[in-house]
């Protein structure tokens, strides 16, 4: 073997036979997720699990609109043997554990788009799902756009170009008015503030994942003694009236969320984290600022699509979880690429 051809092979994981995976969760992520994995030459859908009775014994590439048939119809409950399961169904890490941890048992390698999973602050939770993955030789990974690598990851890899590193601060600006309407409903659209923010104290309005995000970065970086804020949840007004396709927003009204945590070392801020999700927004865009030798400045303009990204990322990163050893592993210590 070449010295070229021992570098690939090590820098891609993509197997040399198909890896068997199962869609758990046919919600418009997992319908996404299913067609991007669709369309990759390694892998092999054999599962579509969805608990909505509507959806029971539907073809998969009808409920997801796949570009190709591929002979899986939709079941409640995993019956199939798979290498993978594609976990789309819940945010909750409570949730999550109670529906990865059997599979993990099993033998079978979930990724999931469970926020809470991508750097999980429980350590009883945490424990469980290592263990459960030890047991059964299997890996667990949660991912995403969001968490999982705009505010974490990203900025994590982007330091590595620094020689020291002074203070590091992410931000994703989202136009909500261009997400479904599901997304619009979740970051209170069109409420007036004072119900905006009676939601937001129940529970009902914030961004799943932040402080997960935050202390993986730390992490990354080797920053193990910071003092973390509490979040910061307050609603973005609507400056001017705003019309989308699901909802109607008055000047004055709720436009979406503010989102942000910062983490101190010795009294002084290093980490700051900012998301804002609101309809009308007219500069989206993510950003990662490094203060360090050298500096780092870096905007995408206009932003990720969240949906759309979330779908690749949890399809990418399929081969380098089942390459990773077993056990609950995160997206700060995973290669980073396409697996095409």
């Amino acid at each position: 073997m070449s010295d070229h051809s021992l570098a690939e092979s090590r820098a891609n994981p993509v197997p040399s036979e198909p890896i068997q995976i199962a869609v758990m969760g046919l919600g418009p992520i997992g319908q996404e997720i299913a067609q991007v994995l669709a369309r990759k030459g390694w892998a092999d859908l054999v599962a579509a699990v969805d608990v909505d009775p509507a959806l029971e014994g539907r073809p998969l590439s009808e409920v997801a609109e796949l570009d190709r048939e591929v002979g899986v119809d939709v079941t409640p409950s995993l019956d199939v043997d798979c290498d993978v399961v594609a976990h789309a169904t819940v945010s909750d890490l409570e949730s999550a554990t109670h529906q990865v941890v059997p599979h993990l048992k099993d033998g079978r390698s979930v990724v999931s788009t469970c926020e809470e999973l991508a750097f999980p602050l429980n350590d009883r939770l945490a424990r469980r799902l290592d263990e459960a993955g030890r047991d059964g030789g299997s890996t667990v990974l949660g991912t995403g756009i969001n968490p999982g690598f705009l505010l974490d990851a990203l900025p994590a890899v982007l330091t590595v170009s620094c020689q020291s590193v002074d203070h590091v601060t992410a931000s994703r600006i989202v136009n909500a008015s261009e997400r479904r309407g599901p997304l619009q409903e979740k970051v209170g659209a069109g409420l007036d503030l004072e119900e905006w923010r009676r939601r937001r104290d129940e529970g009902e309005i914030r961004h799943v994942g932040l402080p997960e995000s935050a202390r993986m970065l730390a992490a990354a970086v080797g920053w193990s003694d910071l003092t973390f804020s509490d979040e910061v949840i307050e609603p973005v007004t609507a400056p001017r009236p705003v019309t989308t396709d699901v909802v109607e927003v008055e000047e004055g009204e709720a436009a979406g969320v503010r989102h942000l945590i910062t983490g101190s070392r010795d009294g002084r801020e290093v980490l700051r984290l900012e998301l804002a999700m609101y309809v009308g927004a007219e500069d989206p865009g993510d950003a990662v600022k490094i203060r360090g030798v050298p500096p780092v400045d870096m905007k995408i303009r206009d932003g990720v699509h969240g949906d759309r990204a979330t779908a690749a990322v949890v399809a990418n990163m399929v081969p380098r979880t089942v390459a990773a050893g077993p056990g609950l592993v995160t997206m700060a210590e995973l290669p980073l690429g396409a697996s095409l």
